[in-house]
C-alpha cells in the first residue's frame, strides 16, 4: 500500500478503518462515548492507533503504512434562497426521483415500509414501472407495527412481507451480527437480523431512509428557544 492514495465516497456504505500514529491500547474516552450513544463520533474507534476514514476526504498512505488526510474534495453547504413552499416541492420531487432511478436503474427493488416520513415519501415516488417488493416487521405480542406499511403497499400494488421477530432471536444471531458491523453498532435493535436470509430473496438492491421524522418532523418544539437551549435540546435527542 505503501505511497498509494484513498478518496472515500460522500456517503460511504461501510466503514474503512486505517492505521495511526500512536500506541495500540483502548481509546477509553470513545468507548464510553458509544456505550453512551450507541455510535463512535468522526474517527474515533476502540483503539488509539486506528481511525474511521472520513466521507468525501483523499488521504495518502505513507511508507509505514500510516495514513494522513490530504484533504475534503466536496463538503456539505447551505445556501438558500427566497422561493415559495410550492417551487421548494417541485424542487425535491423532480431531486429525489432522478436520484432515486439514477441508482435504482432497472433493479429490483427492497423496500423496509415502516410508514413514518421516510418510506412514504419512498413509496410515493417509485412508479408501476419498478419493481418493488415491500416488507415491514413487529415484535411477537407487541402492537401491529406493520399496520401502516401495509396500507401504504395496497394504495401502491406492492408486494408485502409480513414478519414476526420472535423473542430471543438475537441471541441465535450475536456473532454473525457482530462480523457484519464489527461491533461498531448498537447491538439492541438489530431487529432485521431475525429474517435477514429472507429478506436477501426480496429483490436487488435495498432503498432506505433515515432520521426523516427526527429531522423533519413537528416535534412541538418552542421557536424561541434560545442558542443555548436548543443545543441541550438536541442533546437530549442524541
Amino acid at each position: 500500500m505503501t505511497g498509494s492514495s484513498v478518496k472515500t465516497p460522500v456517503i460511504p456504505w461501510k466503514q474503512t478503518f486505517c492505521k495511526t500514529e500512536g500506541d495500540h491500547s483502548l481509546d477509553l474516552k470513545a468507548i464510553c462515548l458509544f456505550t453512551a450513544l450507541g455510535f463512535f463520533l468522526e474517527k474515533d474507534t476502540y483503539f488509539n492507533d486506528r481511525e474511521t476514514l472520513q466521507p468525501f476526504t483523499e488521504y495518502e498512505i505513507d511508507e509505514n503504512d500510516i495514513i494522513k488526510s490530504s484533504g475534503k474534495y466536496w463538503d456539505w453547504h447551505y445556501s438558500p434562497r427566497d422561493i415559495t413552499f410550492k417551487q421548494t416541492l417541485e424542487e425535491f420531487a423532480h431531486l429525489f426521483e432522478k436520484l432515486t432511478y439514477d441508482k435504482i436503474k432497472d433493479k429490483n427493488v427492497i423496500l423496509p415500509l415502516s410508514g413514518g416520513l421516510d418510506s412514504r415519501t419512498q413509496a410515493a415516488v417509485l412508479k408501476n414501472k419498478t419493481k418493488v417488493n415491500s416488507y415491514s416487521y413487529k415484535f411477537s405480542g407487541s402492537f401491529d407495527e406493520t399496520k401502516y406499511g401495509r396500507e401504504i403497499s395496497v394504495v401502491k400494488t406492492f408486494p408485502f412481507t409480513e414478519y414476526i421477530i420472535p423473542k430471543g432471536y438475537l441471541w441465535k444471531v450475536i456473532d454473525r451480527l457482530a462480523d457484519i458491523n464489527e461491533c461498531y453498532a448498537d447491538f439492541t435493535h438489530p431487529r432485521q437480523m431475525a429474517f435477514i436470509d429472507d429478506i436477501k430473496k426480496l429483490g436487488d438492491i435495498f432503498y432506505l431512509g433515515h432520521w426523516g421524522d427526527v429531522l423533519f418532523n413537528d416535534m412541538g418544539v418552542d421557536e424561541r428557544l434560545t442558542d443555548e437551549e436548543q443545543i441541550n435540546f438536541m442533546k437530549k435527542r442524541f
